[in-house]
């Protein structure tokens, strides 16, 4: 993490300011993209886990 903090500061220094948007929404959407793909396993761990607490199970019924 530090090290993506690093190259932001890096590319503010740089005059290209046009960059700085693009390089964040990259940072943004791959952190998206990181949360939801690990949020489909954990929402099935949970579920076999904690099946009483969950709604999911609640449908199967």
């Amino acid at each position: 993490m530090k090290f993506i903090v690093l190259n932001i500061i890096k590319y503010k220094k740089r005059p290209h300011h046009y960059d700085d948007i693009g390089i964040l929404g990259f940072i943004l959407i791959g952190i998206m993209f990181l949360f939801t793909t690990l949020a489909i396993p954990l929402v099935i761990a949970y579920e076999k886990i904690f099946p009483k607490i969950t709604p999911l199970s609640l449908n199967k019924k």
